[in-house]
């Protein structure tokens, strides 16, 4: 989607994100021959790297880490009886690279709340166990 805003040469365009359920966006905008892409609020996902590679300047939100949403706002493991809040689309979307690249920390996390039986990842089709 692109909407040319203000008459004066900037166009602004979002992409697909990956937060809670179906309909956050990144944006792309671009102006005087210069592309910029926000990620914002979003996990590593394909439409994030696809619109990235050409762009002069990226900005992707860092995120905290588990232990984080536990110790600084007592976020308690997800609850199995929750319906699914994204679709198909939006969940195949998932950049398997970027998520590999946390195992190490997310494998310590489960282990130390004694999570392993909730570890999502394993049915992903890009997981890539730690060594």
């Amino acid at each position: 989607m692109a909407a040319q805003l203000g008459g004066n040469g900037i166009v602004v365009r979002s992409i697909p994100a990956i937060h809670t359920g179906d309909g956050p966006v990144s944006f792309i905008i671009e102006y005087a021959g210069h592309k910029l892409v926000f990620g914002g609020d979003t996990s590593p996902n394909i439409w994030f790297v696809k619109y990235s590679k050409d762009a002069d300047f990226v900005i992707h939100e860092a995120f905290g880490s588990p232990e984080f949403f536990v110790t600084g706002y007592n976020q308690p493991p997800p609850d199995k009886n929750w319906p699914e809040q994204m679709s198909d689309f939006i969940k195949a979307g998932e950049w398997g690279p970027a998520f590999n690249a946390q195992n190490k920390m997310l494998d310590e996390h489960a282990k130390k709340y004694n999570l392993q039986d909730q570890d999502w990842r394993k049915q992903k089709p890009w997981y890539k166990p730690t060594q």
